[in-house]
C-alpha cells in the first residue's frame, strides 16, 4: 500500500487487514478506500479486490468480531 495516515487495522488469523485513510499530497488529501492484507509468515502485502467496497473514508472503526472484520463511520 501507499504511504498514508488515518487508516485503520484489524489483526485476523495470522494477517493484519488494512482499510482507506489519505494520501497526503501537498494541501490536498486523497480518500482512499484499498484494501490489503499483510501475512505475519510470510511478510508479503496482497492487495484484496471485492465486488462491493465502502467509499473512500478516514477516522472510521475497523473491528473484529465472530471472526469478521466490520467496518463502522468515518468520514467520506
Amino acid at each position: 500500500p501507499s504511504a498514508r495516515g488515518a487508516h485503520e487495522t484489524a489483526f485476523l488469523n495470522g494477517k493484519i487487514y488494512l482499510f482507506g485513510g489519505t494520501e497526503f499530497i501537498g494541501p490536498e488529501n486523497l480518500l482512499k478506500n484499498d484494501f490489503y492484507s499483510f501475512d505475519i509468515a510470510t511478510k508479503v502485502w496482497k492487495k484484496i479486490e471485492t465486488t462491493v467496497k465502502p467509499t473512500p473514508r478516514l477516522g472510521f472503526s475497523f473491528q473484529v468480531i465472530n471472526n469478521h472484520i466490520y467496518l463502522f463511520g468515518g468520514t467520506c
